[in-house]
């Protein structure tokens, strides 16, 4: 998530201050004090430059050279002007003369640890990573005052998934919520120019899918599974009573009605649900040119689910929610602008959706909106939620 929404969504100058002491402290015994101050009032010579556009915080005595693959992806759009402003952009803004005109801000570490010198720093929806150029590795830690859910769920189902396409775990430790993994480097699905490289990196991608799949599948009733779902919403609602405002839950409530009853006309068939990736999207399918090695990352919403979970993540984009009602009432749709065989992904699955099917998908995907509710901040505030929510509202009012 781009630090520019996570201003937004949330006091994360707090939690980021709170999150990075607590790990000099772990890390290096540092007993200090984090600034997040405005570049005007900067008084130290190290200190930490923060670009909100570029999404990066690193030191100002770094060698420009590893951020070469964070300004690789910046630098790209279909649009050639956008594609030209924005490789000037990010030429200007980490070059030496002109960053403090370019950065937002920047962090002051009091005492300077002269081991971050080679560091660089992403935030994220639920953690922090903090690429160690030295060692080559990266590590990923909680944010001060979340869930550990998320972070958890993905130690849990990478530390057992061994596949070329997921990143190696050096190290971790669940009671400490964080993990240590090896540092990769390419561009996102999204990013990449060759259809030829799009059409591995995404054949890679399925092929560790597919093994997931093949080792995790079950057969249950509809019915059954339908029971599980509902009794998961029924616990959301209760975890999450701080949360609630009457007309959320109001939405909540009548969306799920909805949807159960959508999903019970299709009877009491069998269905198949195996371990899903969670967030099967292209900006989560990595690819580098250099090494010709594809890499699937972000396994956080990782869970049992429906098998064609991540089909319907993918091919209706519903990571993106704006516009997914007009998605949704096209069955069987395919990511149109992704430039690959449809066929090959529907057939992966060997799933015909119907409307009913459709609806259990959105019914998961629903319930994985919902345990975003576990960020600390005003659920008002979560725009992400409230388009998604509207989306499904305006489709069910045709359904």
């Amino acid at each position: 998530m781009k630090l520019q929404t996570l201003l937004l969504r949330e006091d994360f100058i707090k939690i980021f201050k709170k999150t990075f002491e607590e790990y000099l402290l772990n890390n290096f015994g540092w007993e200090g004090e984090v600034n997040w101050i405005p570049k005007s009032e900067r008084t130290k010579r190290n200190f930490f430059w923060l670009n909100q556009r570029l999404n990066l915080i690193y030191p100002n005595n770094l060698n420009r050279y590893f951020l070469d693959p964070f300004k690789k992806e910046f630098v790209y759009h279909k649009n050639p002007i956008r594609h030209l402003l924005q490789n000037l952009y990010v030429k200007l803004a980490t070059y030496f003369t002109f960053e403090s005109f370019f950065s937002t801000a920047v962090i002051e570490i009091e005492p300077w640890v002269k081991e971050i010198e080679n560091f660089c720093i992403i935030p994220g929806n639920h953690s922090i990573r903090i690429i160690n150029f030295r060692t080559n590795s990266c590590d990923v830690i909680l944010k001060k005052g979340f869930n550990p859910k998320f972070i958890d769920n993905e130690i849990k189902i990478r530390s057992k998934i061994i596949h070329p396409s997921v990143p190696k775990l050096i190290d971790y430790d669940i009671k400490k919520s964080y993990f240590t993994e090896e540092k990769i480097g390419g561009l996102p699905l999204n990013r990449l120019g060759s259809q030829k490289q799009r059409s591995l990196a995404f054949g890679d991608s399925l092929d560790c899918l597919s093994k997931l799949y093949s080792k995790t599948r079950n057969t249950v009733d509809l019915q059954e599974w339908l029971f599980v779902l509902i009794d998961k919403l029924s616990s959301l609602e209760s975890d999450l009573c701080d949360h609630k405002s009457g007309e959320l839950w109001s939405d909540i409530s009548n969306i799920s009605s909805k949807l159960k009853s959508i999903i019970e006309k299709n009877g009491n068939v069998e269905i198949t649900t195996t371990i899903t990736h969670g967030d099967f999207q292209p900006a989560n399918i990595i690819y580098n040119k250099r090494s010709a090695k594809t890499y699937l990352i972000d396994w956080e919403y990782s869970g049992r689910r429906y098998e064609p979970y991540d089909y319907y993540v993918f091919c209706y984009q519903t990571r993106f929610p704006r516009g997914l009602a007009k998605r949704l009432k096209k069955i069987n749709i395919y990511f149109e602008n992704f430039n690959t065989s449809s066929l090959s992904f529907r057939n992966f699955i060997d799933t015909n959706l119907n409307k009913s099917m459709l609806a259990l998908l959105l019914f998961e995907d629903f319930l994985v909106r919902l345990e975003e509710l576990y960020v600390p901040t005003d659920a008002d505030k979560n725009l992400g939620l409230m388009i998604f929510i509207n989306e499904v509202k305006h489709y069910l009012t045709y359904e």
